[in-house]
């Protein structure tokens, strides 16, 4: 099941131009179907162990099973909590349906929570580290393919908005494209890769940049140093050209973020974690002195708006200029904060939210931002063990004394788990990338599973 999440990116292939309406509604529930269904043939397998043995001896197994798990992972009990107030909000929303079930569009009710909630228990059950290595290169596989669609919409080669002028030596294959009728309209519009939206395509390129970052740091003997960090490089060129500013942050936060762990934890490593914000910079100065069809690179046009986007924020003006600061995120955090002071405890529930945006004349259904999303919808409370348990991962898995040991698969998913909280802060929870998040960080432990 983690492998089948860990594809599911390069799923879309198929037909992508489909992934809508009725057909985004029903691959995913598809997947939730298959998730809950393992979980619980889980469930009874562990009913039937316990039938084997005495009630007493069942209880004592399972407490001390429980326990040590959560010990392990204290981030997990306090999402354990926030599903918890997520189903009370759901019971107590105007519409109870869209709750649980959510919409046809992003089916994120809590019934795709529940599927999340077995995705999670499955990847702690990847007791080997060979396990865990072959998850850590599927994912690296996957992202190379998914990225190379994204790369050929950049250039123009497939899609209807090329950013970049198409190369020469492209020209055939465009023809080829052309021929079996997939180069314009197969994909969706812009750097979206296999994903829906580009934005969307920029949440799960900065987690896949992290485990090649994460793979780079762990890389024994030359060949395979070089191999990983030109593999960081690439990685790093896609997460930029995709022009998701929000994730191009994340990946700079999370190397940085690691380098000063290293330089105070792992001093052996300190050059070594150096290297990626080194290879980051040069990619970042490689792309902003490239060439682009608008005549102004993504690197110049991102900072430009971003600088801009400050400046208008500082005033406090409170006219529609400033409102669309961030793309729109600026008047969308201001009305969420209004609504979360309605219902500050439970919240309106999943997926509830698009009509009181309406109202407000804001354009998004989502706050575009993952803690005041869980704020509106389902409480203060809720957001605040969600963010805790974030911090709590982080800094639990930064203190790892053995993170960096040659057997530990831990820093390629924490790093990446890194990257998605950050990204977070500026993005939306969606099920076909917050999937990735459920796998990568119950594997960002190093301690001996123990489901």
């Amino acid at each position: 099941m983690v492998i089948l999440f860990v594809l599911l990116p390069v799923f879309t292939f198929v037909g992508p131009q489909n992934y809508y309406g009725k057909l985004f509604k029903s691959f995913s529930y598809i997947e939730v179907f298959v998730l809950l269904v393992c979980l619980l043939g889980y469930l009874l397998f562990f009913a039937f162990k316990a039938y084997k043995t005495s009630f007493s001896a069942t209880v004592l197994n399972t407490k001390t099973n429980v326990a040590a798990y959560f010990s392990a992972r204290k981030y997990a009990l306090l999402l354990l909590i926030v599903y918890v107030l997520m189903v009370v909000s759901a019971f107590l929303a105007s519409d109870r349906q869209r709750a649980f079930l959510g919409t046809d569009f992003r089916p994120d009710g809590v019934l795709m929570h529940s599927a999340f909630l077995a995705l999670f228990v499955f990847a702690s059950a990847l007791k080997k580290n060979e396990y865990k290595k072959f998850i850590v290169g599927l994912y690296v596989v996957s992202f190379i393919l998914v990225s190379l669609v994204m790369v050929q919409q950049y250039y123009g080669i497939i899609g209807a908005s090329p950013v970049a002028p198409t190369p020469k030596w492209a020209k055939p294959l465009m023809n080829f494209y052309d021929s079996i009728g997939i180069r314009v309209g197969h994909f969706y519009k812009g750097t979206t890769g296999t994903f829906y939206n580009l934005n969307h395509m920029g949440y799960y390129s900065c987690m896949c940049a992290m485990i090649c970052t994460g793979v780079f740091l762990k890389s024994k003997g030359n060949l395979a140093k070089v191999f990983s960090l030109l593999l960081c490089a690439y990685a790093y060129w896609v997460v930029t050209i995709n022009n998701t500013f929000g994730c191009y942050i994340a990946v700079f936060a999370a190397i940085v973020s690691f380098f000063a762990v290293a330089f105070f934890r792992f001093k052996s490593c300190r050059i070594k974690a150096a290297l990626p914000i080194a290879v980051f910079l040069a990619v970042t100065l490689v792309v902003s002195v490239s060439p682009t069809l608008s005549g102004e690179s993504v690197v110049e046009k991102n900072f430009s708006v971003f600088t801009k986007d400050v400046k208008k924020v500082a005033t406090s003006n409170e006219d529609e200029d400033t409102g669309e600061a961030g793309s729109g995120r600026w008047k969308a955090w201001l009305a969420t904060i209004d609504m979360i002071k309605e219902k500050p405890f439970f919240g309106f529930g999943p997926d509830n939210l698009k009509e009181e945006y309406t109202e407000r004349e804001v354009k998004v259904d989502r706050a575009h931002n993952e803690i005041l999303e869980r704020a509106v919808s389902t409480g203060i409370p809720s957001a605040i063990f969600y963010a805790g348990a974030m911090i709590v991962a982080l800094l639990s898995g930064f203190r790892k004394n053995k993170l960096m040991d040659k057997d530990s698969c831990a820093l390629p998913a924490l790093l990446a788990s890194c990257a998605y909280i950050v990204s977070a802060l500026f993005g939306v929870f969606l099920f076909y990338t917050a999937c990735h998040f459920f796998v990568l960080l119950p594997m960002s432990a190093e301690e001996d599973n123990i489901i």
